[in-house]
């Protein structure tokens, strides 16, 4: 255990220990994401076809599908399952290209050292007008692994009381619209200007010591508008949000994709 590295280590204890990481399956259920989930899967007929779940935890969701696959970075959370599940890093899944119809993903891709080798693997796995279904945590904030919107003021020393003020000053609405819509004008103008199908997103430094609060081991903060051009810029069709006025103003929610592999100049406009 002690050789593994540390996020395999913190993610293992994640699933031998109940209630420290994973929701339960109930919680995980009654989540609002259950309920778009569901509707996701009825709205592109999904609920036969062949869908790969990743990051799936616990399994909560495995039965909303007939033929589902379910694959986690913890080896701990097998006995969770009675379809197939496979442990395996989201930069390189055990699967042959092509092999899905759909792939829905919540809250995952925040935690990936290298998000963009895990959206190549997500396009390589699906079939040719496949469905993915792409939830993260979106602009995850600087001070996630410090977990200062949580921890009291008398236990931090001087400078950690200050940065503690400018993560509830950032956590503001007006604050985080700004943040969000100076970030999307950066995005539209670098795309603009120099055309870069690589991904751009924020390194984080994950804490795999104190789990303060939701997104502490996360390890990069994703723009949604930066990932759906990321898509776009593959040949794909980033179907919903609808707009291109809602895809630049979306601030949480789910990202919905069509693989296009059959004829790359074909692009979606946003």
């Amino acid at each position: 255990m002690e050789n593994l590295p540390a996020n395999k280590q913190f993610y293992n204890r994640a699933g031998s220990e109940n209630g420290f990481y994973y929701p339960s399956k109930e919680e995980k259920q009654n989540h609002p994401y259950a309920d778009y989930l569901r509707g996701a899967i009825a709205r592109h007929q999904l609920k036969n076809q062949k869908v790969l779940e990743i990051g799936s935890g616990i399994g909560a969701f495995q039965d909303f599908i007939a033929d589902y696959t379910g694959t986690d970075f913890s080896e701990t959370v097998t006995s969770n399952y009675h379809k197939p599940f496979f442990c395996a890093d989201a930069k390189t899944l055990p699967f042959p290209d092509n092999t899905f119809d759909a792939v829905f993903t919540h809250a995952v891709l925040e935690h990936i050292p290298d998000p963009e080798k895990a959206l190549k693997e997500m396009r390589r796995v699906l079939k040719s007008g496949g469905i993915l279904l792409l939830h993260a945590a979106w602009h995850v904030p600087w001070f996630a692994s410090e977990g200062y919107t949580v921890r009291q003021y008398a236990e931090l020393p001087p400078v950690k009381k200050v940065k503690k003020v400018c993560a509830h000053l950032w956590k503001h609405p007006l604050s985080r619209a700004l943040d969000i819509v100076t970030c999307r004008f950066i995005i539209l103008l670098r795309h603009l200007l120099f055309g870069s199908p690589k991904l751009h997103y924020k390194k984080r430094t994950a804490n795999y010591e104190t789990f303060w609060c939701s997104d502490s081991d996360a390890c990069n903060s994703i723009d949604q508008l930066e990932a759906g051009i990321w898509f776009v810029k593959q040949g794909d069709e980033w179907i919903a949000p609808g707009s291109a006025l809602k895809k630049f103003f979306m601030v949480r929610g789910e990202l919905e994709l069509r693989i296009n592999k059959d004829d790359p100049a074909i692009q979606s406009t946003l």
